[in-house]
C-alpha cells in the first residue's frame, strides 16, 4: 500500500540565515508617535463607518477605514481587510468593480466582527508616495522591480502599524 502524503507538510522556503536576512527589511521603530485621529464617523444604519489616520515609518500618512457594529459590546474581534492590484481601501465598503466587497462586509459586521481597511502604498489616497506613477505602468511598462519591492515592503510595515493603531484604540 502506497504511503499518503502530508495534506500540509511544513515548507521552508530558505533557511535561518535567509529568513533573518529578509526579515531586516520590515523592521521598523514601533515607538514612533502614531499621531492618529479619526477624522469624520458614519452612522451607517446597523455599524458606524470611521475613517482615520496615522503617520507610518517614514513619516507618510496612512488612511483607512474602519467599521462596528452597533451595540453596547466596547471591544469586537477585528479583520483587516487588504486590497489587491490597483485597488483601495473604499472597495471593501462598494458593490461596484471586481471586488465587490459590501456584501462581504456587511457578513463580517452582522457575525460581531469589526472590520478595517487602509489604503496600501500608492494606492487610493496615496498616490504622491509613488510620484503619481500609476501602478500598472510601474509593475507592467517599465517593470520597476525595485519601485514595486519598495512599494509591498512599505505596505507591509503599514500593515504592522496598522495593528498598532488598533491596539491603540480603547
Amino acid at each position: 500500500m502506497a504511503q499518503a502524503t502530508p495534506v500540509n507538510p511544513v515548507v521552508k522556503p530558505y533557511g535561518d540565515e535567509a529568513y533573518l536576512a529578509v526579515r531586516e527589511f520590515f523592521r521598523y521603530d514601533s515607538t514612533l508617535p502614531l499621531q492618529a485621529r479619526v477624522v469624520s464617523g458614519e452612522d451607517r444604519g446597523s455599524y458606524t463607518l470611521e475613517k482615520f489616520v496615522f503617520t507610518s515609518s517614514g513619516r507618510s500618512r496612512v488612511p483607512g477605514l474602519l467599521a462596528f457594529p452597533k451595540g453596547d459590546r466596547k471591544k469586537f474581534p477585528c479583520m483587516i481587510l487588504i486590497h489587491s492590484g490597483t485597488g483601495k481601501k473604499e472597495d471593501w465598503w462598494s458593490d461596484q468593480g471586481w471586488v465587490r466587497g459590501q456584501a462581504f462586509v456587511a457578513k463580517l459586521l452582522q457575525a460581531g466582527y469589526a472590520v478595517v481597511a487602509i489604503d496600501a502604498e500608492g494606492h487610493g489616497e496615496r498616490p504622491a508616495s509613488v510620484d503619481f506613477v500609476p501602478l500598472t505602468g510601474m509593475a507592467y511598462e517599465s517593470k520597476e522591480t525595485y519601485g514595486i519591492t519598495r512599494l509591498l515592503v512599505q505596505t507591509t510595515i503599514d500593515h504592522l502599524r496598522l495593528v498598532d493603531y488598533l491596539r491603540s484604540k480603547p
